[in-house]
């Protein structure tokens, strides 16, 4: 008997096997339609710096129902608070998985330069310390990345019709300072951006939830941080 081609293909897929690459999240890919009108672009030199992570020493946790006989099978829930450290921001990409990875708090001067870049603001922006003449300096606190996922373990098997069988939320929380390079003692913009968002996990949709959820937080707050950024320099004239 002759095998199809069917089998062929799905013989040639196990010997080939999937290759996952990995991808660093100071170069994670970010869009934004945002743009600073010409009149209120600034013309100075920004350095931006490694943010400080105030994050704090817990790395996840897990519901008590896990431990509890027949609870366990109606609900569970983890929370992720270093979800860029724990390798769940994956997605498929040309054929293969990519998952992102890094230190948030030292790649987001990339992420806000990526950010500047796209919504034309400033002449000149520098990632770290620049042995030429600075005007300004930007830099920040990560206070919260919480990825928190509820299941109802028992709907899994229902999973295969559609039924949903989890929800997960992610709530980010960040500060971002802006200094006058000749005085970095006394900040003369600061304020805190915060983002939450969800979604309805199941068999054949959002499977990709962590990588999703945490770019919408960027690409919603990161617009917003150079808005105000170029706001408050124009200020000084």
């Amino acid at each position: 008997m002759r095998p199809s081609i069917l089998s062929l293909i799905f013989f040639a897929m196990l010997g080939a096997g999937c290759a996952t690459y990995r991808q660093d999240l100071a170069t994670m890919p970010l869009r934004t339609t945002a743009h600073i009108d010409a009149s209120a672009r600034a013309a100075k030199h920004i350095v931006v710096l490694p943010f400080d992570d105030q994050r704090g020493v817990e790395w996840s946790r897990e519901s008590p129902e896990r431990f509890i006989p027949v609870a366990h099978w109606f609900h569970g829930a983890k929370q992720t608070f270093y979800p860029e450290q724990l390798a769940i921001l994956r997605r498929w990409q040309h054929g293969h998985q990519v998952t992102t990875a890094g230190s948030f708090a030292t790649a987001m001067p990339s992420l806000i330069e990526t950010t500047m870049r796209q919504m034309g603001v400033a002449d000149r922006v520098t990632i770290g310390e620049s042995p030429e003449a600075v005007d300004y300096v930007v830099t920040g606190r990560i206070k919260r990345t919480r990825f928190r996922t509820d299941t109802v373990p028992i709907a899994v098997a229902l999973g295969l019709l559609g039924v949903p069988w989890g929800v997960s939320r992610y709530d980010l929380e960040y500060e971002v300072a802006l200094y006058d390079a000749r005085d970095r003692t006394t900040p003369i913009f600061t304020r805190t951006y915060d983002w939450s968002g969800k979604r309805t996990l199941g068999a054949y949709y959002n499977h990709e939830w962590a990588f999703g959820l945490f770019v919408m937080g960027l690409e919603t707050t990161l617009p917003r941080v150079v808005s105000d950024l170029t706001s408050a320099i124009a200020a000084r004239g």
